[in-house]
Formats: structure tokens, sequence, C-alpha cells
């Protein structure tokens, strides 16, 4: 689909800056911004629910809960990342 806006020079400037400074196209980067916005983001209940069912089950030294966060937060990013890349 093509839409076409206008937009003050202002947010031009400002936004092929910033597309220049990440390395991306113009298209790209507008892309990316709309569909965080209209995308649902997760919540923090859906983030830390693997490390809650963890700690549910049985109580966890400190290692062990920070190997949970960590594979939380991973997953979380990966999420992320699939959704820049998906059409």
């Amino acid at each position: 689909m093509t839409l076409t806006l206008s937009i003050p020079p202002d947010l031009e400037r400002k936004l092929r800056e910033l597309a220049n400074s990440t390395g991306q196209n113009l298209d790209a980067l507008i892309i990316e911004a709309v569909r965080e916005m209209v995308e649902p983001k997760p919540s923090f209940r859906r983030i830390f629910e693997p490390l809650h069912e963890a700690f549910a089950q049985q109580p966890a030294s400190e290692e062990e809960l920070e190997a949970s966060f960590d594979e939380a937060r991973d997953q979380v990013w990966r999420d992320r990342q699939s959704r820049k890349t998906s059409p």
C-alpha cells in the first residue's frame, strides 16, 4: 500500500538524520516506527511469566533467578527483532 503524507520540514529533517545515523532507509525507519505504535507491546506479566513460573515451582538460587531473567529478556529481544524483519 502506498500512503502519501505531508509532514513538517523539521520532522522530515529529524527522520532523515535518524535514518542516516542508524543505516536504515527512510521508508524502513517510518514503517518500523508505525509498527511499534500499532502492535501491542509485551506486558511485564508476559515478559516475567517464565521467571514467575520457575520460581513458583521451586525456590531458586540467585544464579538460577538471574539465568531465568536473562532467558526472558533474550526472548523479548528476539521477539522484537523478528517483528522488525517481518513484512
